[in-house]
């Protein structure tokens, strides 16, 4: 393969690109909007007529003696076909028990035959019940005893939710049933599966059931709300596609289950049938998320993705053609497809569990969401009977295991937040220790190390701000000439503890003497240049004379004994002063002048002479030449200067 020119740009991949990573963070909700935008525009288009009108007013009687027969059959023929051709005494019907309501996905009109026995010799009024919200279209009649055919108002969930007599979310058809036998025939069409679940009840009974069917879905509809929320809330957070997923796969669930129940035609959307029409692409979108979001959850190997993928394609192929009359692309063929998906993934979840921590979590989850829908199906077929409970056996599973998801995920979470709040407070003590070490390198370097006093660099800096010609002052170096000798009699803890404690008196001393014409320095008003000496500054007055009455009585304290405990001594301390800018325009001359007016040992105040410092200049330098002499002249004598 050639390679690339040395001097060409290259170029960022394109999952790097901004755009693209805020696309892949919210391709989730994009593709839930536009599926359900896709199947909302379909059921707009392909409205069927409205019902006829008709006025639907009732009152709900007392219980009733009426007596529904266990058996009961179906055609696969249309209603009107039915009665025109007067089929409901011929032999071509097909039996069914009668709680075994579901006949599969026949794809085609099915009409139900039921027998009602009226007790007594007056007539009964009575309320045909279909616990079946999700119902397209239901349209029935009844053969009176005498022969008479009487039809029923058309009801489903096709038609708005003032289409009713009752307003619950079940189909209720008040009757007036005559003595003796009455047959009911009940056209059914639907989009799914084809059932008629079938009740005759008084108005208390209608009442409290559908309540107490309602308040568990609700609150089970409310818990799984609390998740989403939660979801979405983290997903704002972290901004991560796979628990996108999770929050599509809730959606769905949670409008799914408001489709079974009646309860989004009868409280969120009364007027507008057609969002009922979405339960395909919601059960579509459904096993797409959960595709979608094992890899995010779980390591899957690349034969994994890609079969996970296929699956989700399938369920995509299925959500477009769900809206549009195809034949062989029914509710049948996506409960194959769904299936075979739910098992690969427990299948594959099953295979890690012991590898990945979480595993069981998801393993729970998809098993619930498995057992749900196949209960769901099973129902749907016939094997199980049609109740309010294995009518949301899908939700009930799918509400479980987004829960089980949901907690897992918080639980993730919840660790990732205790490694972050550890590494915060890791890096909280390490900016402490950060902290405490600049500040003590700062007092290190401001500060002397024994004393604590401000050092030689920080008593330049302080001189160095004043302009001396403008401000002239007064330097007096401090020479504590015993120090040394207390340290080897004492020893150095006992010298240094005694030296700083002596040096604090002679820190407030100076501050009430002085005042304000003391010159402060980094807070104090000495400093320590080493153990032995130390310096302070003030500003010169107007009198010379009451400078020189200040500094002598300076010099008196330092000459006391000093008294600390069990000790009192002298420091035979030795002051010498100096003036700038008399004796030095910058802060090192002018302590060089005040450091060597100290080193007078006849008088315990000294002021800096020049003539006497030339002097002892100049003889140091005759030393100096003295010393350099020596060998040149041992060496012209033939000295010898070695050792004997």
């Amino acid at each position: 393969m050639d390679s690339e020119p040395a001097n060409q740009t290259s170029r960022p991949p394109l999952t790097r690109l901004p755009f693209l990573q805020s696309l892949n963070r919210w391709l989730p909700f994009l593709i839930l909007f536009l599926a359900a935008g896709y199947g909302l525009t379909t059921a707009l288009l392909s409205a069927p007529s409205a019902a006829p009108d008709q006025a639907l007013t009732a009152t709900i009687g007392s219980a009733s003696p009426v007596r529904l027969h266990p058996q009961s059959h179906y055609l696969l023929a249309p209603l009107a076909e039915v009665l025109e051709q007067q089929r409901w005494h011929s032999g071509n019907w097909e039996p069914l028990s009668k709680d075994r309501a579901g006949i599969g996905y026949p794809r085609m009109p099915a009409t139900f035959r039921m027998t009602l026995t009226t007790e007594g010799q007056e007539p009964v009024d009575s309320q045909l019940v279909v616990p079946a919200p999700y119902l397209d279209h239901l349209q029935p009649a009844l053969i009176h005893p005498d022969g008479t055919i009487e039809t029923l108002p058309v009801m489903g969930d096709q038609y708005p939710f003032d289409n009713r007599y009752v307003a619950l979310p079940q189909w209720i058809w008040p009757v007036t049933l005559q003595p003796g036998e009455t047959v009911l025939l009940m056209e059914v069409r639907n989009s799914g599966p084809v059932m008629l679940p079938l009740s005759v009840a008084g108005g208390n009974e209608v009442v409290s059931e559908g309540t107490f069917s309602t308040a568990w879905k609700s609150f089970v509809t409310g818990l799984l709300v609390f998740a989403l929320l939660l979801n979405l809330s983290i997903v704002a957070k972290l901004k991560r596609p796979g628990l996108a997923w999770l929050s599509v796969l809730m959606i769905g669930v949670i409008y799914s289950q408001l489709v079974m129940d009646g309860l989004g035609l009868w409280l969120f959307w009364p007027g507008m049938p057609e969002l009922n029409s979405l339960l395909s692409v919601s059960l579509s979108l459904c096993l797409i998320a959960l595709c979608e979001f094992t890899p995010h959850f779980m390591a899957i190997h690349r034969t994994g993705r890609r079969i996970l993928r296929g699956f989700s394609m399938a369920a995509g192929l299925h959500l477009l053609a769900a809206p549009l009359p195809l034949p062989l692309l029914g509710q049948d063929v996506f409960l194959i497809i769904s299936a075979a998906g739910g098992a690969f993934i427990l299948a594959l979840v099953l295979s890690q569990l012991r590898k990945h921590v979480y595993a069981r979590y998801y393993a729970l989850s998809v098993l619930a969401i498995v057992l749900g829908a196949v209960i769901s199906s099973l129902r749907t077929i016939g094997w199980f009977p049609v109740t309010p409970l294995t009518d949301s056996a899908f939700f009930l599973g799918a509400a479980a295991g987004s829960l089980i998801l949901t907690s897992g995920v918080g639980r993730l979470l919840l660790e990732e937040r205790k490694r972050r709040l550890s590494s915060d407070i890791r890096v909280q003590e390490e900016q402490k220790l950060r902290a405490r070490i600049e500040r003590d390198y700062d007092r290190v370097l401001k500060t002397h190390r024994v004393t604590g006093k401000p050092n030689r660099p920080m008593l330049e800096e302080a001189l160095g701000n004043i302009d001396c010609q403008q401000t002239p002052y007064t330097l007096c170096l401090i020479r504590l000439a015993r120090f040394n000798e207390l340290e080897q009699a004492l020893g150095y803890r006992t010298a240094e503890d005694l030296l700083k404690q002596y040096l604090r008196l002679l820190n407030r001393y100076l501050k009430r003497t002085l005042g304000d014409r003391l010159i402060m320095i980094n807070g104090y008003g000495i400093a320590t240049l080493d153990t032995v000496n130390h310096a302070f500054a003030m500003d010169r007055g107007s009198d010379p004379a009451q400078d020189r009455e200040l500094l002598e009585t300076i010099s008196h304290w330092l000459s006391e004994n000093f008294r600390e405990g069990r000790f009192s001594f002298s420091w035979a301390a030795s002051m010498g002063v100096a003036y700038a800018p008399e004796h030095g325009t910058d802060a090192a001359s002018v302590l060089s002048s005040a450091g060597f007016a100290s080193l007078d040992e006849t008088r315990p105040m000294a002021i800096y002479d020049p003539a006497i410092a030339d002097w002892q200049y100049q003889q140091q330098i005759l030393m100096l030449d003295v010393e350099d002499a020596l060998p040149c002249a041992a060496a012209t004598c033939g000295w010898n200067t070695s050792p004997r």
